[in-house]
C-alpha cells in the first residue's frame, strides 16, 4: 500500500463529534434489529426503542454544535417526504386518525437519520452500526431455523416487527447478505471467516425456507451482484466456485417450496394458497392503481389502504403504496432518495480503490440497496424504518471518503515546498468548497 493511502485510511483516526449521540445510536439499532423485548422476560412492557430514541435526539442536540457537515440533498427530500405524509391527513377520504398516527409514527425517524448523518464519522462507526444490524439478523435467522415454525409450509418468524412473516423475514435476511460477505473478507481469523461464511449459508437457506417469491429473485439478483464485484471484479476467484456451489446447493435442498409457489403463479393446483395469495396481489396492485388516479397529490391517508382494499390486505408494492396513500409528489421524493442512494455509492467507487475498506463497503452497499428494492417491490414497507435507514448509509459512506481524502489533499498540498500562506490557504478554501458541495 502506498503512502498517500496508509495515510488515507488513517486519516479517521482523530477525536470524533458526537461520542455520547453516536453511542446512543448503536443502542438504538440494537433494539431495533434484535428485537429484546420479544425474547427477554419482561421487558416487553417497556417502550425501549421509544426511549432509546428520545435519548439519541437529545445527544445530537446536545452535541450539534460540534459538526461542520452539511446536510446532503436526500435529507432535505425526506423532510419533504414525511411533510407529503403529513398532507395526507387533512385531505384523507378514508380515516383521518389511521393517518395522522401512521404519519407520527413514521416522523419519529427523521430525527434519528439526522442524527447518523451527523455522527457517523469514520469508516469504523459505519462499520459498527452495519454490524449491529448483520449480526443481529444474522442470529434471529439461525435461530428461526431452529425453532422451524411454518405457516402452509413456510418459514415464519419467531420474532414481531420486521421478521413477523415469512416475506419480512426473506427482506431482512437478503438486505444483510452483503454485508456478511463483507465482514467475511475483511475478517483476519479463519474462525470468524468460517463463522460468517456460516451465516451466509444458513440465511440462504432461510430465504428459500420462506418460500418468498420476491425474496429468492432478490436473493439471485444479489448473489450475482455480489460473485461479480467481489469475485470477477475483485480478482477472488474462489467466491466465484464457493457461490456456484452454495446456490447449486440451496436448490437441491430447499428449492421445492420455492419452484412450487412460482408454479402457483397459474397453476391453482400446485398450491392453492399461494395461487389465492398471488391473485389477491393483483387485485391490490390494480386498486392501487385506481386510487392513484383517483387522489394523486395526497393520496388517500398514510396505511389507509387496507381500509378500503375489502379485504384488509396491504398492496405489496412499495412504489404503488405511496403513489395510492400519500400521492405521487411522495412517490416522486421517495424514488429521489433511492437515486441518490445509488448515485453516493457509486461516487465512492469513482475515487476509491478496488481493495480499500471504503471500496469494499460500497460494493457491499451497492448489492444491498438493489437487493431492497427487487424486494420492496413485492412488499408493503414505505414507513419501515429498515428502508430509510439501509438508504442513509450510503450518505455517511460518501460524507467519510470527502472529508477523509480533503484531509489528505491538505496535507499534500502543506508539503509542497515554495508555496507560501497565502497559496496554500487559499488552495485548502478552493479544496474544501469541492468535496463540500453536492
Amino acid at each position: 500500500m502506498s503512502a498517500s493511502a496508509v495515510m488515507l485510511e488513517n486519516s479517521s483516526v482523530r477525536r470524533q463529534p458526537f461520542g455520547g449521540a453516536y453511542l446512543s445510536l448503536l443502542l438504538f439499532m440494537l433494539i431495533y434489529c434484535a428485537r429484546p423485548e420479544d425474547w427477554i422476560p419482561g421487558v416487553g412492557h417497556l417502550p425501549l426503542a421509544k426511549i432509546i430514541g428520545f435519548v439519541v435526539i437529545v445527544a445530537g442536540i446536545v452535541s450539534v454544535g460540534q459538526s461542520r457537515r452539511r446536510l446532503p440533498r436526500e435529507t432535505l427530500y425526506l423532510l419533504a417526504f414525511t411533510a407529503c405524509l403529513w398532507f395526507s391527513v387533512p385531505f384523507s377520504p378514508v380515516w383521518r386518525g389511521g393517518a395522522f398516527w401512521g404519519a407520527f409514527e413514521f416522523t419519529k425517524l427523521v430525527p434519528v437519520i439526522f442524527v447518523m448523518i451527523l455522527a457517523v464519522t469514520t469508516v469504523e462507526r459505519l462499520r459498527r452500526l452495519i454490524l449491529v444490524q448483520t449480526a443481529s439478523v444474522a442470529v434471529i435467522s439461525c435461530v428461526t431455523i431452529w425453532k422451524a415454525r411454518t405457516l402452509h409450509g413456510r418459514l415464519t418468524g419467531v420474532l414481531s416487527g420486521n421478521y413477523s412473516n415469512a416475506n419480512d423475514l426473506a427482506i431482512q435476511i437478503v438486505v444483510c447478505l452483503p454485508f456478511c460477505l463483507v465482514f467475511l473478507l475483511q475478517a483476519r481469523k479463519p474462525l470468524i471467516k468460517a463463522a460468517w461464511g456460516l451465516a451466509i449459508l444458513c440465511m440462504s437457506y432461510g430465504v428459500f425456507l420462506t418460500g418468498s417469491r420476491g425474496g429468492f429473485l432478490a436473493w439471485a439478483v444479489v448473489m450475482a451482484i455480489c460473485a461479480w464485484q467481489f469475485g470477477i471484479r475483485g480478482r477472488r476467484r474462489w467466491l466465484i466456485v464457493l457461490s456456484f456451489v452454495g446456490a447449486l446447493l440451496m436448490g437441491v435442498v430447499g428449492g421445492g417450496i420455492v419452484a412450487s409457489r412460482f408454479a402457483a403463479i397459474t397453476d391453482a393446483k400446485t398450491d392453492a394458497s399461494a395461487y389465492a395469495s398471488a391473485q389477491d396481489r393483483k387485485k391490490l396492485f390494480l386498486l392501487a392503481f385506481e386510487e392513484t388516479a383517483e387522489h394523486p397529490l395526497f393520496g388517500i391517508g398514510v396505511e389507509n389502504f387496507p381500509v378500503i382494499s375489502g379485504m384488509w390486505l396491504e398492496d405489496h408494492d412499495i412504489f404503488t403504496q405511496i403513489s395510492a396513500e400519500v400521492g405521487i409528489p411522495a412517490l416522486i421524493l421517495f424514488l429521489m432518495i433511492v437515486v441518490r442512494g445509488f448515485r453516493n455509492v457509486r461516487e465512492v467507487k469513482r475515487v476509491e480503490t478496488l481493495r480499500s475498506e471504503r471500496m469494499i463497503w460500497a460494493q457491499g452497499l451497492y448489492a444491498s440497496l438493489v437487493g431492497l428494492v427487487v424486494t420492496t417491490t413485492f412488499a408493503p414497507d414505505a414507513y419501515q424504518y429498515f428502508v430509510y435507514i439501509l438508504l442513509s448509509y450510503p450518505s455517511a459512506l460518501l460524507l467519510i471518503t470527502r472529508e477523509d481524502r480533503r484531509i489528505l489533499e491538505n496535507k499534500k498540498q502543506e508539503g509542497k515546498p515554495g508555496r507560501s500562506i497565502e497559496e496554500r490557504n487559499e488552495q485548502r478554501f478552493e479544496s474544501e468548497l469541492q468535496w463540500s458541495s453536492f
